[in-house]
């Protein structure tokens, strides 16, 4: 319907079907409702949820913020949020001429997630193990004292990186390094 409605091209995600990037025409940009480009992404969030698949908008994202450049032009960036967890690789963004009015929209929204977003691991627990992974990897050469330098959780889809959708998992993402020679993700 977006597409016949606005002649945006609408481009989705192979594998899970939702909307990926969507180009309005240059001649023709959609003009939204709203009163900051915020809003107006929220806005057409709302009337296109079919799009992304979305059942609850202001229950999904969080607004990282709104860049202006020198031209102008705006950029809005969502974050795609599961009963407030930040999702691994999700994230929206909408792209604004300096009239105000979209032009883009691209990025990776992952659909149908169920899963808890209350950890069974505490981060504390989760840091040891993830600092005992490293340690046991041997490659701490300069032996400098290993720290956890940063710890989050996440709601990860199982092949997001591989190109397949699988499972959905409550996880921690920890950096772990010593800021000589050793700087690892677990």
């Amino acid at each position: 319907a977006l597409s016949e409605q606005t002649n945006a091209v609408v481009t989705l995600n192979k594998n899970s079907g939702v909307a990926q990037f969507v180009k309005f025409p240059h001649t023709n940009p959609m003009e939204l409702a709203g009163n900051s480009a915020y809003d107006k992404s929220m806005s057409f969030l709302e009337n296109h949820k079919g799009i992304y698949a979305l059942e609850n908008v202001s229950q999904s994202f969080i607004h990282k913020g709104t860049e202006t450049d020198n031209y102008g032009f705006k950029k809005v960036v969502l974050i795609q949020v599961h009963k407030g967890v930040p999702v691994f690789d999700g994230k929206l963004m909408f792209h604004f001429n300096n009239q105000d009015r979209l032009t883009a929209i691209n990025g990776n929204y992952i659909p149908g997630i169920k899963t808890n977003a209350v950890p069974s691991v505490s981060e504390y627990h989760a840091s040891s193990i993830a600092l005992e992974t490293v340690h046991h990897q041997n490659i701490n050469f300069s032996g400098a004292p290993l720290v956890v330098y940063e710890s989050k959780l996440y709601i990860f889809q199982e092949g997001i990186t591989e190109g397949y959708r699988g499972a959905h998992h409550l996880v921690y993402k920890i950096e772990i390094r010593n800021d000589a020679d050793v700087r690892e993700y677990i």
